[in-house]
């Protein structure tokens, strides 16, 4: 307690923060404990979209807006082709995107959007613009990882001091982990109460969770 000033001692927050769990009481600590405590609370709230883009966005795809496999495969092939361009020159894009924190917000919010405006096509699947919208959308989301994967992982490697920086990252994803396998058995759930095929509504809760959980 010596290290603690005599204010934050006082501070109702913080003495809740003591008395709670032990990731809980890290924040009263050091910068970096407090940063590692937060990235690891963010590895597991980012479980949520994850299950979203990597499992329910072909269901999005081809149970409501009719998507042929040649349109499923682009899916995979687009962002494959992606990040095998742009891995030799990510670097310098990193850099002039103004640093990993600034390149990995960029995607994010590329991320972010894209899960919004995928809300519009699963409410008129049988217009013209639907289908071509969301596969764009869905090819933007994944895409991002050719430049943001690599940004967090620089950043994080920053960041976490090397003596601690293998069981820091096995308890991030173990947490990440968890919130998958929840976030899967719910999603099931829910679209098993609302089928692609006669509605909207699973799917855009689905979308809404993963927006959530990205912003």
């Amino acid at each position: 307690m010596d290290d603690v000033p005599p204010a934050a001692r006082d501070d109702p927050p913080a003495r809740a923060r003591r008395s709670g769990p032990r990731w809980l009481q890290r924040l009263d600590k050091s910068p970096v404990q407090r940063g590692l405590t937060l990235a690891s609370i963010d590895g597991a709230v980012i479980g949520v979209m994850a299950v979203v883009i990597e499992v329910w966005l072909v269901p999005l795809l081809q149970h409501r807006l009719g998507a042929s496999a040649q349109a499923i495969g682009l899916l995979t092939i687009v962002p494959m082709l992606t990040a095998s361009v742009l891995g030799p020159i990510v670097a310098p894009i990193i850099a002039a995107l103004g640093g990993n924190k600034r390149a990995l917000l960029a995607t994010i919010v590329i991320q972010i959007l894209a899960l919004a405006l995928l809300s519009l096509p699963i409410h008129a699947p049988d217009s013209a613009w639907s289908l071509p919208t969301a596969l764009t959308l869905c090819i933007a989301i994944a895409s991002c990882g050719a430049i943001g994967n690599p940004a967090w992982l620089a950043w994080m490697s920053d960041l976490i001091p090397p003596r601690i920086r293998g069981r820091y990252s096995s308890g991030r994803m173990r947490l990440y982990g968890v919130v998958r396998l929840v976030s899967a058995v719910v999603f099931m759930l829910i679209m098993q109460r609302w089928l692609p095929e006669d509605s909207a509504v699973g799917l855009q809760i689905l979308l809404a969770l993963g927006f959530s959980s990205r912003l």
